[in-house]
């Protein structure tokens, strides 16, 4: 049994900057506690004889992937005979490179950075849904604020300033220059500072970024800190519809292990479903391998969770990526047709 990972809020967003080197570690669900007059061997034999098929999936540790881990405390991945172990990743780009490997047969990542990968080596494609903008523009799990005492009222007075993002020429840079074109501005005037998401509200406090797009839990800590939400400025804005992230694996497992993809692309696909049915026990599950705040978990928005695969918001992103990062991307050779 592989040890439980649990990270503090500031650790795991800063694991979403995808510029981190280290370690993984791993997840499995707790081993139910042995029967009276049951023996190791005895229970170790139950569940071989299970003939559940071990797979690995890499992810970072927040709140998007909180399905996958619903539908292993829930058994839906063991129902569908998979013994699945989530190896928690440092950085998007080992989850990349350790599915490319095939030291893993699945990762997580977001959209703009799977279709860059699959273009660049013809080697990823999408199995699975991972997360989708709230649905409302106006109250989405990631979005644009600014300090509290700022000047700034809206995404056309950004002109000339300092945005905080995870990474450079990323799906947040993408999606800033996006709401600040669409609301009159000029993303070319703007000005990109790379940072961990849980350095975001305190370099706004200081004064060292004029605004930063962050994402969930931090968003609801930022505006707790008095941090104010830019209207129009949320992954909604760009696409109500807008998937942010999937779940994928090597071209060469899905010609090699056919079976193995359609087992866990089920799975996920009801896990999918059920957090979608129900939110709220998607937000609890989020204790099993965060610790966030209760007061912050209970008021953050969460994503929206849906087991369909939308290749549209693939197209629309690797059109960003083109528009603003000269970028040429094909999305068709990471997306099922």
């Amino acid at each position: 049994m592989r040890r439980r990972m649990s990270m503090t809020v500031a650790a795991a967003m800063a694991a979403m900057t995808f510029v981190l080197a280290g370690c993984a570690s791993s997840y499995q669900a707790p081993t139910a506690p042995l029967a009276p007059g049951e023996t190791a061997a005895a229970a170790e034999a139950d569940e071989g004889r299970e003939n559940l098929t071990p797979i690995t999936v890499g992810v970072l540790p927040i709140v998007d992937v909180a399905p996958l881990y619903l539908g292993v405390e829930k058994g839906i991945f063991e129902d569908h005979g998979i013994d699945l172990t989530i190896d928690v990743a440092a950085n998007g780009g080992d989850i990349i490179n350790n599915v490319l490997s095939r030291r893993w047969q699945f990762g997580f990542s977001n959209v703009l950075s799977i279709v860059s990968a699959g273009t660049s080596t013809g080697n990823i494609k999408v199995v699975a849904a991972g997360n989708y903008s709230s649905g409302d523009p106006a109250k989405d799990f990631g979005a644009i604020v600014v300090p509290a005492t700022s000047s700034i009222q809206d995404v056309g007075d950004l002109a000339g300033k300092k945005v905080a993002v995870n990474a450079k020429q990323g799906l947040l840079e993408a999606t800033v220059r996006r709401v600040v074109d669409a609301g009159g501005g000029n993303s070319g005037t703007l000005s990109f500072e790379p940072m961990g998401f849980g350095a975001m509200p305190d370099a706004l406090t200081a004064g060292t970024v004029d605004a930063a797009f962050i994402v969930e839990p931090l968003l609801s800590v930022a505006k707790a800190q008095g941090a104010r939400e830019l209207p129009n400025s949320s992954f909604g804005t760009v696409d109500p519809n807008l998937m942010i992230a999937a779940y994928f694996a090597s071209n060469d497992l899905t010609v090699t292990d056919p079976e193995i993809v359609e087992q866990f692309a089920d799975a996920m696909n009801e896990s999918l479903g059920m957090a979608s049915r129900d939110p709220e026990a998607a937000r609890a599950v989020l204790d099993s391998y965060t610790k966030i705040d209760a007061e912050v978990k209970a008021a953050m928005t969460l994503p929206k969770w849906s087991p369909v695969i939308s290749k549209d918001s693939a197209v629309l992103l690797s059109g960003l990526a083109g528009t603003y990062f000269q970028m040429k991307i094909n999305p068709d050779l990471s997306f099922p047709s």
